[in-house]
């Protein structure tokens, strides 16, 4: 049953907040994501910190892209229509695919600032970001695809654009965060598939719908170890510096929880709390540090 309704005598103004900040855990983690890869590679200056800024205004724009298609998935869920700023606001969809066009134009403005290789680079993401969530291809619901295109894009490939658009040498850090990265990533995207099953059940389909939730939980446990072992390794092989050590600290709360929760959901609010945690570690490594 349709559990929300627009309202169109609503004030569209007061739901922004919902389209800013409806998925700030997750394009804050983003930020983190590229300021480490800066501090480690000491490529901290102020042109580079645009750098920061248009690639998490990217993912920040990914996200609201996801729940502008998803909407009519959304308000059979009570939670998630609350938070979908499309459900709210009363603006027509071809306003709203043009103020998209519009946005995506300015983002590509930025990228072209750090020359055609960065152009490329934000193409292929834009690509995805429609890909992933609007019909015919809508990867988020093709069993198995889903899994791999968010281990590779969502947290990866925000670590990887920084390699590739400022052209760095590769480090063995680099290899062992980036894997780190997807398996984060992968194992996530399980997770949220094991919290949102019931509803997704309804009128959509992926990896969790297909194999069902004894084999989610298996692979999500598996990826969890296969992240806890990769981070391990490069810790105390010395491969990624102590000074980083903090981000370990704060996700592993939320990673260890997954082995002992009883198929209760992770908490929200607790992601929120970490998440803020770690975008002010990140801020010290950017303000005092500049890199390791």
């Amino acid at each position: 049953m349709n559990v929300h309704l627009r309202d169109p005598n609503k004030n569209a103004l007061k739901h922004l907040d919902k389209l800013f900040f409806n998925h700030m855990d997750a394009w804050g983690v983003t930020a983190v994501i590229v300021a480490t890869a800066l501090s480690i590679h000491q490529l901290i200056t102020p042109k580079n910190l645009l750098l920061l800024i248009a690639i998490t205004a990217t993912y920040w724009f990914g996200f609201a892209v996801n729940d502008f298609f998803d909407r009519h998935h959304d308000k059979f869920d009570e939670q998630k229509a609350k938070r979908n700023f499309f459900l709210e606001a009363p603006y027509s969809p071809t306003l709203i695919h043009v103020a998209f066009v519009l946005i995506g134009l300015l983002l590509a403005c930025c990228f072209m600032l750090f020359g055609w290789r960065s152009l490329l680079m934000f193409l292929i993401g834009g690509f995805i970001i429609w890909a992933y969530s609007a019909l015919p291809l809508r990867i988020k619901s093709r069993s198995i695809l889903d899994l791999l295109v968010h281990g590779i894009f969502v947290e990866t490939f925000p670590f990887y654009l920084v390699l590739v658009i400022l052209n760095v040498n590769w480090l063995a850090i680099d290899i062992v965060i980036l894997l780190a990265l997807f398996f984060a990533s992968f194992s996530s995207q399980l997770e949220q598939q094991a919290r949102d099953i019931e509803v997704d059940s309804i009128n959509d389909h992926n990896f969790t719908i297909q194999f069902g939730i004894l084999w989610n939980q298996r692979l999500m446990k598996a990826s969890t170890i296969m992240l806890i072992l990769t981070i391990g390794y490069g810790l105390f092989s010395g491969i990624i510096p102590l000074i980083y050590s903090p981000f370990a600290v704060i996700m592993m709360p939320l990673l260890m929880h997954r082995f002992f929760r009883d198929g209760r959901p992770r908490s929200e609010q607790g992601v929120k709390l970490l998440t803020a945690v770690a975008i002010m570690y990140a801020l010290f490594l950017i303000v005092f540090t500049g890199g390791a």
